[in-house]
């Protein structure tokens, strides 16, 4: 498929130019496929702010979806399968404070039984997206919320989205894509909340001398629904 119509949509509301002469610091995850390996890449590297765009657009080039990109000489593709989720890489660049963005629920419902073959290779699928999708940090030594001491605050959907796999890309249209912002946004709002719950929690044990702070999961658990979640994951959505 060809990304034209997804780029110049996108694209119109980013400065490049901009984004090239700022202070801010911007790395992308990509898939060399020349190589074989994934690889970072980031703003300090490129010639001019054409080459940001380049690495841009190739950090979305969805593989098997788009075209791979080419940036001098190899050829890329969107690289979040090769190296989810780099935390490691956050640290390294003196991260103070992570928060990341998955789109795709860590947590599936509880399934007894399997009445037929195509709900247990329904259920395989889904645990095979939720183990692919959030590798990068399920498996990661945190402790209390942080990861190498640094705080980190994951904001996703719950157990209502988790089986919203890859194919529900190719069933997109404005309503659905609408929907999909608007509780990705409530999504943000109730981690950072619980965020703040946890960070208010650990100052008041500080002054008591109590236990350390609650962390934000142990937050979620008597904090009030702050209504449906959905996935926020690019263009995908769906219907309340």
């Amino acid at each position: 498929f060809s990304m034209d119509r997804l780029s110049s949509g996108v694209e119109q509301y980013i400065d490049f130019q901009k984004l090239y002469r700022s202070p801010l610091e911007l790395e992308f995850v990509l898939l060399n496929l020349s190589r074989g390996r994934g690889e970072m890449h980031g703003k300090r590297e490129c010639a001019d702010w054409r080459e940001l765009r380049t690495i841009a657009r190739a950090g979305y080039a969805i593989p098997l979806l788009f075209p791979p990109i080419q940036f001098r000489g190899d050829w890329y593709v969107d690289g979040g399968f090769a190296w989810n989720i780099p935390l490691d890489r956050a640290i390294d660049l003196g991260a103070t404070e992570i928060y990341l963005l998955a789109p795709i629920a860590s947590q599936l419902p509880y399934r007894s039984r399997f009445r037929t073959f195509a709900g247990f290779a329904q259920r395989f699928i889904d645990v095979m997206w939720r183990t692919i999708g959030n590798a990068g940090y399920l498996y990661a030594r945190m402790e209390g919320g942080r990861f190498h001491g640094v705080p980190v605050t994951v904001i996703e959907p719950g157990e209502q989205w988790s089986g919203f796999g890859p194919l529900a890309i190719f069933n997109a249209y404005p309503r659905k894509n609408r929907n999909l912002m608007g509780a990705g946004y409530r999504d943000a709002k109730r981690a950072l909340a619980l965020r703040r719950r946890a960070e208010t929690s650990g100052r008041s044990a500080r002054r008591r001398g109590g236990h350390a702070a609650e962390t934000p999961a142990e937050a979620a658990e008597g904090a009030p629904d702050a209504g449906k979640t959905v996935s926020l994951h690019g263009s995908e959505t769906d219907d309340s």
